[in-house]
């Protein structure tokens, strides 16, 4: 347990300490109603945060990475029959983020305005993300399937998903600081647990 938030603590840090450099800072004044408030942008709403953009990340890989989404995109030019394989991703990918969807439902609507915010201070006006964050409750499924018809195009919205929450993380300084003690109470727990079982 304790690798794992090292490394999410890490990846929080990173995005805090270059945020001039690589993210953005969200001025939509909705990010004040999620920043930071329970059941919305918490400590451990952050943590959730953390953990699916290290899978996303994970998932997407880069180019080198023989079965990631990046590597089968520059591989689908030359090798249709890797488009099986597609249809079977974005099952996975919707099977394992249902939770997701579920969880932003509550604040949906201030989220696609900070989703739109981030297409258009990133030049990605066209982004996936953006239609998938306008979809109805309950279509964001069937938006997923009929948009993201080859790898380019989950690659494309891996990236942006992924660095959509990275900025999302760079622009709550709260909940970052509650995940910090929230953080610190899960190691205390786990050094206790630790003695008792010695």
């Amino acid at each position: 347990m304790i690798k794992p938030m090292i490394f999410l603590t890490s990846l929080m840090l990173a995005a805090s300490s270059h945020a001039s450099h690589k993210f953005l800072t969200f001025t939509n004044p909705v990010i004040h109603s999620l920043d930071g408030v329970t059941y919305m942008l918490d400590g451990k709403a952050m943590h959730d945060l953390l953990v699916i953009t290290k899978k996303l990340n994970n998932m997407l890989g880069n180019k080198n990475q023989h079965n990631s989404i990046a590597y089968l995109a520059q591989l689908e030019e030359n090798n249709p029959e890797i488009m099986t394989d597609l249809i079977i991703r974005k099952h996975d990918f919707i099977a394992k983020n249902e939770h997701l969807i579920k969880a932003i439902e509550p604040a949906k609507k201030l989220i696609v305005a900070l989703v739109e915010e981030f297409c258009e201070k990133r030049n990605r006006t066209d982004s996936i993300i953006l239609v998938w964050a306008k979809a109805r409750s309950g279509d964001e499924a069937a938006i997923f399937n009929n948009q993201i018809n080859s790898f380019k195009d989950f690659e494309i919205f891996l990236t942006d998903l992924t660095l959509f929450f990275k900025d999302l993380v760079n622009s709550c300084p709260k909940a970052r600081e509650q995940y910090k003690e929230w953080y610190k109470k899960q190691k205390l727990l786990l050094t206790q647990l630790t003695k008792e079982r010695v």
